[in-house]
C-alpha cells in the first residue's frame, strides 16, 4: 500500500493554542488593511491578499503534475511576507522605536514596550534571512494560515474540520514561566488561576471544528471532577453535546503517564437536545479490548471487568461530574458531607518558619500564652490516628491588638522585613504581624470534636480529634454543623471505610500516585443517614480502634466490620461488593445477614 499523496505537506509542528514566532505571539490581524501613524496612513498590511496567493498555490501544489519543491518554496516565501508585514504593522501601531525617557511606572512600562518592538524588529531580520535561504524551516503556526481553505473566512464560508482527535497535554498553567504566554492563556473562557493546559485544548477545539463536528480526545480525566476545571465543565456543557466518556479508572493506558485517564467523544453544540450519554466504566485493563467493542455496539453491560450505562446530560453542570449509579437508591436518605460539616483548609500563616515556635522560642520570649495553640503534625494523619505536634502556632489573627502582647511582639518584631514582604501584606492590607486565614467555623474556642484529612494522599486518611487542635494548609479540617444530628465518629467511619476509597479513586483528582482531597470533593461524598442505635454501633468500633492505634494494636479486623457495615448502609448489592473488594471475605448468606437500621 502506498502512503496518502501530499501528506507530508499537511504535518505540521506548531503551538495549536497561540501563534508564535521565537518567543513573541503574533496575532494576525486578518481584518486590518492599513494603519494611521499620525495624520498618514500607513499601507503596510494586506493579509487578504496574501492569503488569496497562499490558496492558489497550495490548490496548485495538490496536482499531480506540479513542481511541488518550487511551490512549497513560494508558500513558505508568502507565509514569510505575510509574517514581516504583521510586525511592521504591530511596530507602527502598539510599538516604540525610540528609547524611552519618562520616569517611574511610566518608565517601566515604555522600557518594556521599547525592547519588545526591538525583538520584532530582530524577528523581522530572521524572517529576511529566511526568505534569501529556502532550504531554512519556518517555525511558525497558525490555523488560518496553514489551513487556509478550512478555517480561513476570507478562503471559504463554511470554516471549520469535521472532526478533531488529539491527546492534548495536561500540566497546571502557573509552571509556564513566560508571563506574556500567560496572558494570552487569560483570553480563554476556561481560564482559572489553577487551571490545566489540556482545559484550553478543549475549548481550541471547539473554535475548530464546523456546525456538528467532533471531538475526540483521550486525555487525563481529573477535569471531570477538580475544583479548578469548572469553568471547562461548564464551557463543555454550553458548548458542546456529550456523546461518550470512556472512563479507564484507575487502569493505566500509559505506562509512563501515572494520571486516570479516559476517551472523550463531543460533538459541537447542536439545536436538537440529547437526554442521555454513553459512560463507561474500566476495572480491569485486561478487559479493554472487548469493552470498547461493546461500547461500539452501544452494549449496556454491568460486570466485574467494567460498566456501560446510559447517564443523563441534566446531570451534569458547572460543578464536579459524578457517574455513580448506586448514589440514586434512597437518594432522600442521604447527604452530602458539605451538608452535614464546614469544611476548610488549615491555618494559613505565609510564614511559617516564623509563626509557629517551639517550647525553646516560648521560653526565650516569655511569648503569652493566650496566643499559643496546640497544633496537629500534618503528616502523622492517617486513618483514625494522629500525632500532635511538639510546636505551637502564634495566633494573632486580624484586628488583634497586638499592644496587648509585648513579648510576642518583640519577637515578631525580630522578623518584620520578612513579614512585610508576604503578598497579603503588599496586597491584601493584612497588618504585618497578623496571619493571613483563621478559620473560625474550624478552629472556634467552643469546638469540641475535628476530622483532619491530608490534602494529598494514596487513599483516604480521616483523623478524628475530641481535642481542639490546629492544621496548617497542606490539611483540611471538617466541623459539624449545628443543624446536623449525624455524630462526627459515625462520619469519620464512614470516610474512612472501603466505600469512600472506591469512591475517591472514582471522583477525586488524580496527581500522579495521590488523591486530592479538595473542599470540592471532600463536600460531594455521600453520607447515609442513620438511626441511633445503628450508629451507636459505629462509635463503639472507632472509639476501639482509636484507642488500639494508640496502643500499636492491629486494627484490621475492626475496620472491616465497618467495611462490611458501610456497604449495608450503603445498599450495595452482594455482586456489587465482590466487584469493589474482590477479596470479600464473607459469603453471601453472611453478608445477607448483617442488619442496618436507617
Amino acid at each position: 500500500p502506498k502512503a496518502l499523496p501530499n501528506l507530508d505537506y499537511k504535518i505540521v509542528v506548531g503551538n495549536s493554542l497561540v501563534s508564535k514566532l521565537g518567543d513573541d505571539i503574533i496575532d494576525i490581524d486578518w481584518e486590518m488593511k492599513d494603519v494611521k501613524q499620525g495624520s498618514l496612513l500607513v499601507d503596510v498590511f494586506q493579509p487578504q491578499e496574501i492569503i488569496m496567493k497562499i490558496s492558489e498555490k497550495q490548490k496548485q501544489f495538490f496536482s499531480p503534475d506540479s513542481d511541488k519543491k518550487k511551490l512549497a518554496v513560494d508558500i513558505r516565501n508568502l507565509k514569510v511576507d505575510l509574517l514581516i508585514s504583521q510586525l511592521e504593522l504591530m511596530i507602527k501601531s502598539k510599538g516604540m522605536e525610540t528609547k524611552p525617557t519618562g520616569t517611574g511606572k511610566t518608565l517601566t512600562k515604555q522600557t518594556e514596550i521599547y525592547l519588545q518592538t526591538v525583538s520584532w524588529k530582530q524577528n523581522i531580520q530572521e524572517l529576511k534571512h529566511l526568505k534569501d535561504n529556502p532550504d531554512l524551516f519556518l517555525n511558525f503556526f497558525d490555523w488560518k494560515l496553514d489551513f487556509p481553505e478550512v478555517m480561513n473566512q476570507q478562503v471559504g464560508e463554511n470554516v471549520g474540520f469535521d472532526i478533531v482527535i488529539g491527546n492534548p497535554p495536561y500540566f497546571n498553567i502557573q509552571k509556564i514561566p513566560n508571563k506574556e504566554l500567560l496572558l494570552e492563556y487569560k483570553k480563554f473562557k476556561s481560564y482559572r488561576g489553577k487551571a490545566d493546559i489540556l482545559y484550553f485544548f478543549i475549548e481550541t477545539a471547539n473554535s475548530l471544528l464546523r456546525f456538528k463536528g467532533i471531538l475526540y480526545f483521550i486525555t487525563a480525566s481529573y477535569f471531570t471532577k477538580s475544583h479548578y476545571a469548572d469553568k471547562i465543565r461548564e464551557f463543555i456543557v454550553n458548548e458542546y453535546e456529550v456523546n461518550k466518556i470512556i472512563d479507564f479508572g484507575s487502569e493505566q493506558v500509559f505506562q509512563t503517564a501515572h494520571v486516570d485517564t479516559c476517551i472523550l467523544q463531543l460533538t459541537k453544540k447542536i439545536t436538537e437536545k440529547k437526554e442521555n450519554f454513553l459512560y463507561s466504566l474500566l476495572f480491569n485493563i485486561k478487559s479493554l479490548e472487548i469493552n470498547l467493542e461493546d461500547i461500539s455496539r452501544r452494549q449496556l453491560q454491568v460486570n466485574s471487568d467494567y460498566r456501560i450505562g446510559q447517564l443523563l446530560l441534566n446531570g451534569l453542570g458547572k460543578d464536579s461530574w459524578s457517574f455513580q449509579q448506586h448514589t440514586n437508591k434512597n437518594s432522600s436518605e442521604t447527604l452530602k458531607l458539605g451538608d452535614i460539616c464546614f469544611i476548610g483548609k488549615g491555618v494559613a500563616t505565609g510564614k511559617d518558619q516564623i509563626f509557629i515556635v517551639n517550647q525553646e522560642i516560648i521560653n526565650d520570649y516569655q511569648i503569652e500564652n493566650h496566643l499559643l495553640e496546640s497544633l496537629i503534625e500534618s503528616s502523622s494523619i492517617d486513618q483514625y490516628y494522629y500525632k500532635k505536634s511538639p510546636s505551637f502556632l502564634i495566633r494573632t489573627t486580624k484586628g488583634i491588638d497586638i499592644s496587648l502582647y509585648p513579648n510576642t511582639l518583640k519577637y515578631l518584631t525580630k522578623y518584620r522585613n520578612q513579614l512585610e514582604g508576604r503578598y497579603a501584606v503588599q496586597s491584601e492590607g493584612l497588618k504585618w504581624y497578623e496571619i493571613v486565614r483563621y478559620n473560625d467555623d474550624l478552629f472556634n474556642q467552643d469546638i469540641s470534636e475535628q476530622i483532619f484529612c491530608y490534602y494529598r494522599s494514596t487513599y483516604n486518611k480521616f483523623a478524628y480529634s475530641s481535642e481542639r487542635l490546629i492544621s496548617l494548609t497542606t490539611s483540611f479540617v471538617l466541623t459539624k454543623k449545628q443543624i446536623s444530628n449525624l455524630n462526627m465518629k459515625y462520619i469519620t467511619a464512614i470516610l474512612n471505610s472501603n466505600f469512600v476509597k472506591k469512591y475517591s479513586i472514582k471522583n477525586a483528582k488524580k496527581m500522579g500516585q495521590c488523591f486530592e482531597y479538595s473542599s470540592n470533593f471532600l463536600a460531594s461524598i455521600p453520607i447515609k443517614k442513620i438511626s441511633s442505635r445503628s450508629e451507636v454501633q459505629f462509635m463503639r468500633l472507632v472509639d476501639n480502634i482509636v484507642l488500639y492505634k494508640s496502643q500499636g494494636k492491629n486494627t484490621t479486623a475492626l475496620e472491616q466490620q465497618i467495611d462490611n457495615m458501610v456497604y449495608k448502609l450503603y445498599e450495595l448489592t452482594y455482586q456489587e461488593v465482590k466487584i469493589i473488594d474482590p477479596q470479600f471475605a464473607l459469603t453471601e448468606q453472611e453478608y445477607a445477614n448483617i442488619k442496618i437500621d436507617r
